[in-house]
């Protein structure tokens, strides 16, 4: 009977033994396992920023390009506009002077006695 329970004991020291070596070799493929998550997820953070910092990059120089086509349209529209103003400028002058020489040639000079009533400062 004693040595029943020797043999019993050795039986199972013998199993417990070889279930402290399997779970030491489960344990280090766990954290094998592991540490190639963690690198996973390194290198995808890492890969995440660069990705987020592009895109900001891009949409940083969208709103640049924007910004200048906007101001190439204005630019263009201030010319147009300069050139309309000196059209209508030199429109009104021709008028004027086409008023003024047939006033001239009917010998009515209205318009002299116009800008003379009118007095010295509104005199061209």
């Amino acid at each position: 009977m004693v040595e029943d329970a020797v043999a019993h004991s050795r039986e199972t020291r013998q199993l417990l033994d070889n279930h402290v070596s399997l779970t030491e070799v489960k344990l280090t493929n766990m954290e094998k396992s592991i540490g190639r998550i963690e690198s996973a997820l390194k290198w995808a953070g890492g890969l995440i920023v660069s990705l987020l910092l592009t895109v900001l990059g891009w949409a940083v120089i969208q709103q640049i390009n924007a910004n200048e086509s906007q101001k190439n349209e204005l630019r263009q529209q201030q010319i147009l506009l300069q050139q309309q103003l000196q059209q209508e400028h030199e429109r009104v002058e021709s008028a004027t002077r086409a008023a003024e020489a047939a006033a001239a040639a009917n010998g009515v000079g209205q318009l002299g006695n116009l800008r003379d009533r009118a007095g010295p400062n509104n005199r061209r």
